[in-house]
Parts: C-alpha cells; structure tokens; sequence
C-alpha cells in the first residue's frame, strides 16, 4: 500500500517525504507477536527514495490472546508522520464457510472474492481471499444446479470451500435498460461541475465500450481530478426498476487514468439516496472486458448512482455503462434449514428441519460420519467433532440468515483385546535409528524425510494407546515400512542461464532447480564474469583470478532468476556463467556452474 504523507516536523528542508510504502495487513495465530517492518521506503517531493526508521507504539500483548483484528500506530523517525497497520490475529480455523448463490440460464454467477473462516467451535470468523476454478459456459446455460470448487489460503494453511449454484430459467424480459436507444432511455448526469467536465458523458450508454483512441467514447474526470478523489454517474428513468447487477466497462491508460480504489452504488428511495452493498469484485481494465458487480438485494429504483473513487492522483473513467432488471420470476431463496441429516449413512432419530440439537451413540473410538441435504440451495459447511459436538451451519441462498445443528456425540467406553506390538516395535526402532541423526535430515529429501517423521509419531501414538486395535497398529507398522522404503537422498542442484544484451546491459536469465526439498540446500547463487582476453584458456570460476562475482538471492518460487549488469567496457567480448554454492551433509563446499556464454557488447 502506498501511503500518502501531509507533513513532517523537520521543516529544516524542503525536500519532504511525500509517500511511503507499506503493507497494510499483517496476520498472526492466537499468542504469536507480529514481526512489523523495522522501516519503510519512503518517496520524497524531489521523487528520490530512501529507507526511514518506523518507531512503533507499544499496545496491549493480551490483544493476540483472541481472535481479532487491531491496529498498531507509530511514526516515521524525525517526523510526525503516522504510520499504521492493521493486526489480524486468527484462531483456530477448522474451514471456510461454504457458499450458495442463483443466477439466471446464460448469465455467468458472480462469487464473491472473499468468504468467511470458521473456528473449530462453530464461530464465523474473519472473511479471506478465495481463488474458484474456472467456470464452463454449459455449467449456467439451462436450468439446474452445479458447485463450483474453491480453495482459501490462511496462513500456512490451505482449506476448501464450495459455491452451490442454482441457475434459473432464463427470463427474457431481463436487458439493459441503460440504453440510450431504449423508449425509456435514462437521462444522464454527473458530480463534475460543468466547468470541469472532461471528454463525453452521453457516451457510457450508447453500446461502444471498447474503444482506445477516441475521446468522445468514453467519460472520465481528468480535469476536476486533483479537486475531489471522488466522482460520480447517475442515471434518472422514467419508470422504475428493479436492479441487482450492473456491469462498468473501467478506462485505463498507461499514464492518466487508472482503476477506482473504491466502487459504491446508490439508488433514490423516493426521498434520498441509498448505498447500495455488493458483492466483492476484483475491477478489470474495459480492455479486459466489464467488472459485474452484483447487488447483495435488488433495489427498485428510477434513479442510480455510482460513485468512483481513486487516491494515486490518477482520473478515473467509464466506457460503458450497464444496467440490467431483475425478472420478477428469479427469487433468491430466504431458507435456512436442512431436508435430510445423516449420522454414519443413517438417518438421526427423530429429525425435523426446525429441530436443531441432537444426540447420538458411539463407541470411544468410532470415526463420525456427518452428511445432509438443504432445503433451497442452503449452502451448507460441516464442521469436524470439537468438545464431542458435530456442528453443521446452514446459511440461506441470500445470506441473511445462518442456522446452526448440532449433533453431540455421546461416546462409551468397551473393553478391547489387547493388539500385538511387536512389529510396530521394530518399526518404530528402525525408524528412530535414522530420526535420531540430526544430520540425516540434510542427507534424505524432505518430503521423504517428513513423510517417515509424520508415520513414526503417529505410529508411536498407537504403540502408546492401551486400547488400540489390532487394525490400528497394522497400520502404523505398514505406514512406518513403506515410508522407511521410500526414503530417498538429496541430490546436487543444478543452475542453467542464458544471456543477452539490452542497452548496454548483460542481461543473465537462468533458473535453479524448483523442487528445493529433494537437493541440497543452495547457500548463495550469482553469476561471473570476465574479459575473453583475460580469460584465455582458463575455465571460468569462482576461483578464477580477475574474475568479477556478482552474488544475489532471489528467484522466484519456480527456481527462475533474472540479473543484469554494466560491464565495465562497451568494446569487449566478455564471458559469463551463473554458479551456485551448496554444502554437503558432511560440510564439504562445492560449486555448480552453467554453460560459458559468451557476447560482445558493442552495437547494443
């Protein structure tokens, strides 16, 4: 986030920081202190930059005790610039909550970019970024239902998540009654005083929405830009609507105009304006296409407002502008409830969609099984057994309401014939004679190493269990075995690179090996270079002498590196290889190399 500055306290200067870059989010697990940046870069009135000093307020540690979100304040060293972050503390996440939506046959649904996290105890926690997989245009082009699947990253964890989609028939009375060739076409407006308008406003309804030179085919606020971040359309009807989905077509260019920060729809009541929420939705450029924005209820209105607002300095603008009625047919569903519950494939004694507490039996050490149906495309999200309580939350298609069944689990204790250890015994001691070797981690791949870590501890939990079964311990002893077959040793990486030349710059592209975990770990990577002269029939090394080294660490999380650099002399050929450095398990150093390149520099 790029934070922009009012003053500071040193007025000794002209020269004034102007902005500061920062990130805005920091999350943590319940007890654990967020790491914040000891400094910022920060951009000065003469453009310039450099790296200032936060200087952190203290706050109250027993704010990372619950799940929360708070904010730590400071300042910039040598000014009164306030510096601030938001803390996200995140409790013990179990899922994400599932979702459930309707469209009509032949319009795309619109998910939200965000869904909400669940803690084990069945509490609706903080909402995170959700990637779905694609869509298939036949999935919405009838009638009937399809789920999309979806996936939720918090913190080092991964959790699935569901959207289920009920696709309406298709209503044919639905447009866009935006159009200014409709009989009740729209009369246009806007906030930007006469005085300040910039390019053409009747534009954004006449149906050309993707043209890139043409001033007179687009709106934006570039000349009322630096007196309000903020701007706004309106279209008045003569009849009145009901509206739920509204598509922008954004203008973008490479230098003026940019992507609104903020998107707010508003719609006139009969006395005043209204905001209108809407689902989250990334902004694209028109030249990608429209951004849909989906009401969270349809409004009924003669008037619609949107108001775009931008904070970098940039204009904001429209191509195109639509608006489209709801058929009166197409319902968002209100239900909440379930239609079937199932415990172990069986149904629960006694079910009743509005009862929502139940109880049954089980053995100490009998695995639940909890599935069910919903009434009206109830989005449903199952929750694992905590406290010996099955949740199961049920929240209705237009997500008003949320409705919990809990189904407690009664569990009794059974005697159970002692099970035969022995070989898990000896697994176990094959396997401790490798995990006991600190180095040993260093000498298998990690994912072999993990995988007969994670079969040990678990084996040895059965092997300490009074009443484990006879199954129970089979199985640790096969899991133990196969891993311990499977270990597989760490190999030397590899480095590859190209080259170029570009404005008088060697340009060095390579990549490492990606998969990390199965080579030994890689201490530091650059590239060498020297003069063919100098060179002359040596072979280029780290070790060679007048050789230039150039080391640096970053690539990318598919092993692949970009570096240029300026040699010295624009006459020469010169010869150029990456290297990497790695150790072995005993400590010994080696060095990898590339391919020689070699390129001369002049002409470029």
């Amino acid at each position: 986030m790029n934070v922009k500055t009012k003053q500071v306290l040193d007025n000794t200067s002209s020269n004034e920081i102007k902005s500061y870059k920062i990130s805005k989010d920091y999350y943590v697990y319940q007890n654990v202190t967020p790491q914040l940046p000891t400094s910022v870069v920060a951009t000065y009135t003469d453009k310039t930059t450099k790296d200032v000093k936060v200087n952190w307020n203290s706050y109250d540690k027993n704010l990372l005790k619950e799940p929360n979100v708070f904010t730590v304040k400071g300042t910039l060293e040598g000014t009164d610039i306030e510096v601030k972050v938001n803390i996200h503390v995140v409790g013990n996440v179990v899922t994400a909550l599932n979702y459930s939506t309707n469209t009509t046959a032949g319009v795309k649904p619109v998910l939200p970019d965000k869904v909400a996290s669940v803690l084990e105890d069945g509490t609706i926690s903080e909402e995170f970024a959700v990637t779905w997989d694609d869509i298939d245009e036949s999935k919405y082009s009838s009638e009937g239902t399809f789920v999309v699947n979806g996936s939720v990253t918090i913190l080092d964890k991964t959790y699935d998540v569901t959207a289920s989609v009920r696709v309406d028939k298709k209503a044919e009375e639905s447009k866009n009654i935006a159009l200014n060739t409709n009989s009740d076409a729209p009369t246009l407006s806007q906030s930007v005083p006469s005085g300040s308008q910039s390019d053409n406003l009747s534009s954004i309804n006449n149906g050309t929405n993707n043209e890139v030179d043409d001033t007179n085919e687009r709106w934006t606020n570039w000349k009322y830009r630096n007196t309000s971040l903020s701007a706004y359309v309106q279209m008045d009807w003569k009849n009145e609507y009901t509206i739920k989905r509204v598509n922008l077509y954004l203008f973008t260019d490479s230098s003026s105009a940019a992507l609104p920060a903020r998107v707010q729809f508003a719609y006139w009541d009969g006395s005043k304006f209204v905001d209108v929420s809407s689902s989250s939705t990334t902004p694209v450029s028109y030249t990608a296409g429209e951004t849909t924005y989906q009401f969270d209820e349809a409004v009924k209105t003669n008037k619609l407002r949107v108001t775009l607002t931008e904070e970098s300095g940039h204009c904001i603008g429209l191509t195109e502008m639509e608006v489209f009625n709801v058929p009166e047919s197409n319902e968002t569903n209100t239900t909440a409830l379930l239609s079937k519950l199932n415990v172990n494939g069986n149904s629960v004694d006694g079910f009743n969609a509005e009862t929502k507490d139940y109880t049954v039996s089980a053995n100490e050490d009998d695995k639940i099984s909890v599935t069910a149906e919903s009434q009206d495309n109830a989005a449903m999200t199952i929750l694992p057994e905590f406290n010996n309580v099955i949740k199961v939350l049920v929240q209705s298609e237009d997500h008003k309401t949320i409705n919990t069944y809990n189904i407690k689990v009664e569990r009794k204790s059974e005697p159970v014939k002692g099970a035969d250890k022995s070989q898990l015994k000896t697994a176990l001691a094959k396997a401790n004679d490798i995990l006991g070797v600190e180095n040993n981690k260093n000498i298998y791949t990690e994912a072999t190493y993990n995988a007969l870590k994670d079969a040990t501890d678990e084996g040895q939990t059965i092997f300490d269990k009074d009443k484990a079964t006879q199954e129970q311990v089979d199985n640790a002893t096969e899991s133990i075995n196969n891993a311990l077959s499977s270990l597989k040793q760490r190999i030397a990486p590899t480095v590859s690179s190209t080259l170029k030349v570009s404005r008088g710059y060697f340009v060095i592209t390579g990549k490492v090996n990606p998969n990390f975990g199965d080579y030994y770990e890689i201490k530091s990577h650059g590239i060498l270079y020297i003069k063919e002269g100098t060179l002359g029939e040596q072979e280029l090394t780290v070790n060679t002498p007048k050789r230039n080294r150039v080391n640096f660490g970053a690539y990318n999380t598919a092993g692949e590196y970009s570096y240029r650099v300026k040699p010295s002399s624009q006459t020469m050929i010169y010869v150029t290889r990456a290297f990497i450095q790695y150790e072995d398990p005993d400590g010994n150093t080696h060095y990898v190399y590339s391919d020689v390149k070699s390129r001369n520099i002049r002409g470029f």
